[in-house]
């Protein structure tokens, strides 16, 4: 065998073995919760004070991990 061909295999292995492990923490990456909201923004433009207005929103947890609410507040 010549000694340019043993230095190719190795870099060849070294690359695949690489390429695998980098593979394997893919697959572990979690993306955690992700809320998505549409409409993404509502504007009420001038409301009149004391009158009543409402919006729909859905809210969909788009991640991989469960979401608990526990705090809503207006701004």
């Amino acid at each position: 065998m010549k000694h340019g061909t043993m230095k190719t295999g190795a870099r060849k292995m070294a690359w695949m073995g690489a390429v695998i492990a980098l593979l394997f923490l893919v697959q572990g990456i979690s993306m955690g919760a992700v809320l998505e909201a549409t409409p993404d923004h509502v504007d009420f433009g001038t409301v009149a004070e004391g009158d009543p207005v409402v919006a729909v929103s859905e809210i969909v947890n788009t991640g991989d991990t469960p979401v608990e609410i526990t705090n809503v507040r207006t701004t």
